[in-house]
């Protein structure tokens, strides 16, 4: 920062005449001298007619000189070319006060002489002139305009200025200890001017003293209580002795990038922000503002969110000001945790609004800040001891400011460094995620490679499409590099290489070297390592496993908020039919993968699922469940008591024409296991066809259970004969089979096959949809269908657990998922989709 040079320039006005537009009303201002003494007429032209409306003695008498003389300046400035010395006219004067300062003397005494000129063609006077160069002050005083004051400093905005020194100060005023109503304590408090918050610790004090006066609910001129009038005579005396103190006066140089940094903090009294400007390895402090805790008592959270969503509605003024420098970087420091966690995960766990509203605000705020200023705006941690607006938050006596005065017009010698490291250790509060929010660090490929990736994740919505074009373009690499690898398995590897540099940098720096680190904490609890490809895996407990896969002992790390990550789930999500958390996550596991907060992670994913939404919406929630049957709760073997049903009829593509098929559904009792038949109609025969191949597979139930109401479009009573023809009972009567039917009219007796056959319809609806498949593919989706929905877990699974329950663990322990193969619609035999009226006929009515 070098030395800034200040130019004061006064003026008075002597004769004017002007037609100026104020309120819709055409004003004539017409200046007369009378006896030496400035009057002046003011006239309202009213159409054709002049009305005389007020004489006013003296110019400044008028409540609207001020803007008359701010309209004739900008006026008079339009007449030249929009040059410097225009700019200054127009936006430099301070009602009568003009302030300009520069680094070049030359430029300063080019422009001083240009603003006197042009001001002398409007008949302007200007006197009093002064300024902190010795070469302006002799041209100054050469044409008799330098100030003849002998006080050596000069009003500035409310402050006083010494030329000499360069310093500036609020002007003193002697407080009246005495005062003893709240009136006359804001009347004596007013009287401190400081625009630029430069006293601001001290003067606080007033205003959390008159804050705590409208609590007590005390009118203007009640007498306050004697702690109050105690509190005020300590005040008083300290506002008193502020104009002792002064502060040197530090501009920035506009070629050189600087840095903000905007403290922010809140106590119960009030909150605020101080600004710090840092250039060249100097810092001080430009702007400050406090303001005192609502009288509706507010939390402590809500108050340093109020902090920072001050600090952000002042920045964009703080930026207008520095208009011409070259701002770099913009910190926002708070010392809440709590607060810092708010704003990056951009939610908030509370239930109050306006919390939520000033939430809100600093995420637009913040996104303004980032796109339309573009500026790097980084929220950062700070703990209270190293903050320096606590100073502001909590008040400080004269004496106390004086022994911290460098501090507070300095900030903290940290903030001076090039680079700051941000200590992570501290933030207990906020997730790991979250820490690497607010202290970035560059990825795997960016550090190795100084490289961007090589496509975006996040132009990808389908993983196997992800997979697919890094597959492309390691083939053609390797292609021209006339090398033999696996391309598809490259393309993973790079991904997943590029998602861990993104989400665990902290991570890998240590993997790679940990000497003399301390270990970061999901390294700990997880157990990480770097295999072989640097790819971080956790080390489980079941390396003894000889059941187990490599990958699915020694799972894959994920990023919980990586895109790459939803693209994973959102595919295992597909290939396990839309089946729901529980099964997506089990599935994710056995892939070989592991994601901190997993069910968290895949909740957030299958609850934005577009066609579960469809399918499993509701139009009002079930009542309360009654005890289960005896038939539900006691397992001899699977499928002892079977539940069967029919779903209505489907079409099928044949060679000449399209036909009808049914699915006959065959339910476990106890664990909810399927076996699906598709048959050609809902005939005895074909019922008894499929009842012997399902029995050959899962052997004779005891207890047959099957619905009888009128809803079971027409086929009941075809069911209801099938089960007590002859042929039936010749065929299973030596096994004492036993039909049980539910009553009447009451199909929630059925709800548990019932329950299986929308499951089987669902994921129907989400495979195949209103499509045409012909006969083999639809055998092949219904026997897939079958295997994922009895793969489904039974139990809740927690985190530490590498598998759980499923029907196929009591029937079929060899069966896990089977076989996926992904064709086009052409390959799997899809035709034109099902009108409405065929997939209403479709659905069970």
């Amino acid at each position: 920062m070098g030395d800034m040079l200040e130019l004061l320039i006064r003026f008075r006005a002597n004769k004017y005449v002007l037609l100026a537009d104020i309120r819709k009303a055409f004003l004539m201002i017409r200046l007369e001298l009378e006896e030496d003494r400035n009057r002046f007429c003011f006239f309202l032209k009213k159409g054709n007619n002049l009305h005389c409306y007020r004489y006013f003695t003296i110019l400044f008498g008028f409540n609207a000189s001020p803007f008359i003389l701010n309209y004739v300046l900008k006026y008079h400035a339009e007449k030249f070319p929009a040059d410097e010395c225009s700019q200054v006219l127009r936006s430099n004067f301070y009602v009568d006060n003009l302030v300009k300062t520069g680094n070049d003397v030359d430029t300063l005494s080019t422009l001083y002489s240009a603003v006197k000129e042009r001001l002398q063609e409007g008949n302007f006077e200007i006197q009093s002139c002064n300024s902190n160069s010795a070469v302006l002050q002799e041209k100054m005083a050469a044409d008799e305009t330098l100030s003849g004051f002998d006080s050596g400093v000069e009003k500035v905005l409310g402050y006083l200025y010494n030329p000499q020194h360069d310093t500036m100060k609020v002007c003193s005023h002697q407080c009246d200890v005495t005062a003893s109503t709240k009136r006359k304590m804001l009347s004596e408090a007013s009287k401190i001017f400081d625009p630029l918050s430069l006293y601001l610790p001290v003067t606080v004090r007033s205003r959390m003293l008159i804050g705590e006066l409208w609590r007590q609910k005390l009118d203007w001129d009640d007498e306050v209580s004697e702690e109050s009038k105690k509190t005020w005579k300590a005040l008083a005396k300290d506002l008193t002795e502020l104009g002792s103190v002064s502060f040197p006066r530090r501009v920035l140089d506009d070629n050189k990038p600087l840095k903000l940094f905007l403290f922010c903090d809140a106590s119960k009294s009030a909150y605020g922000f101080s600004a710090y400007a840092v250039q060249d390895g100097q810092s001080a402090l430009v702007f400050a503002k406090a303001k005192v805790a609502p009288l509706k008592g507010k939390s402590l959270p809500t108050l340093e969110l109020l902090s920072v969503f001050l600090a952000l509605k002042c920045f964009p003024f703080i930026k207008e000001a520095l208009k011409n420098s070259l701002i770099e970087k913009v910190y926002v420091l708070t010392d809440a945790q709590v607060v810092l966690a708010w704003i990056l995960s951009k939610s908030i766990t509370t239930k109050n609004i306006f919390a939520r509203n000033r939430l809100q605000d600093i995420t637009q705020m913040s996104a303004t800040i980032r796109s339309e200023m573009k500026l790097e705006l980084s929220f950062q941690y700070v703990p209270t001891k190293e903050n320096p607006a606590d100073y502001i938050t909590r008040g400080l006596s004269f004496k106390i400011f004086q022994e911290h005065l460098s501090y507070w017009y300095e900030g903290p010698a940290w903030i001076k460094q090039e680079e700051i490291r941000w200590n992570k250790l501290e933030l207990g509060c906020l997730s790991e995620e979250q820490k690497e929010c607010i202290h970035p660090a560059m990825n795997l490929f960016t550090r190795h490679n100084e490289s961007s990736p090589i496509v975006s994740v996040e132009r990808f919505s389908n993983f196997n499409r992800l997979v697919n074009v890094m597959t492309l373009v390691f083939k053609f690499v390797n292609k021209t590099l006339k090398r033999s690898e696996d391309n598809h398995l490259l393309a993973k590897i790079y991904l997943i290489k590029l998602m861990q540099g993104e989400s665990f940098a902290a991570e890998l720096d240590f993997l790679l070297d940990s000497e003399g680190k301390s270990p970061p904490k999901l390294v700990k609890n997880l157990n990480l390592f770097l295999d072989p490809s640097n790819i971080i895996r956790s080390r489980g407990r079941i390396g003894g496993s000889e059941w187990h896969s490599y990958e699915v002992q020694n799972p894959i790390l994920l990023g919980k908020r990586h895109h790459l990550t939803d693209l994973i789930i959102k595919d295992t999500h597909q290939r396990n039919q839309h089946l729901g958390l529980a099964t997506t996550l089990n599935e994710i596991r056995l892939k070989g993968y592991w994601i901190p907060q997993a069910r968290q992670a895949v909740k957030k994913i299958v609850s934005t699922c577009a066609k579960c939404k469809r399918y499993n919406a509701t139009a009002f929630s079930t009542p309360n469940a009654t005890d289960l049957p005896s038939s539900r709760v006691n397992l001899v073997r699977p499928y002892l008591h079977t539940g069967v049903d029919y779903t209505s009829h489907i079409w099928v593509k044949g060679e000449v024409k399209d036909y009808k098929m049914y699915i006959l559904i065959f339910t476990c009792m106890a664990i909810i296991a399927v076996h699906i038949e598709l048959v050609p109609d809902m005939s005895v025969s074909s019922f008894l066809q499929a009842f012997v191949r399902f029995t050959n597979a899962n052997g004779i139930p005891s207890h047959l259970y099957s619905d009888n109401a009128r809803t079971f479009i027409s086929a009941a009573k075809i069911i209801d004969q099938g089960l007590i023809t002859d042929e039936f009972k010749e065929k299973f009567g030596s096994y004492h089979l036993k039909h049980c039917t539910i009553p009447l009219y009451s199909a929630w007796y059925g709800g548990t096959w019932e329950r299986t056959i929308k499951t089987v319809k669902s994921c129907l609806y989400k495979t195949i949809g209103r499509g045409k498949v012909d006969y083999f593919c639809l055998l092949t989706m219904l026997s897939d269908i079958q295997c994922a929905i009895n793969s489904r877990p039974l139990t809740y699974k927690s985190s530490n657990e590498m598998d759980c329950l499923t029907p196929n663990s009591l029937m079929n322990p060899n069966v896990g998922q089977g076989l996926m193969i992904r064709l086009d619609n052409e390959e799997l035999g899809l035709t034109e989709p099902l009108s409405r009226i065929e997939l209403r006929k479709f659905r069970k009515v």
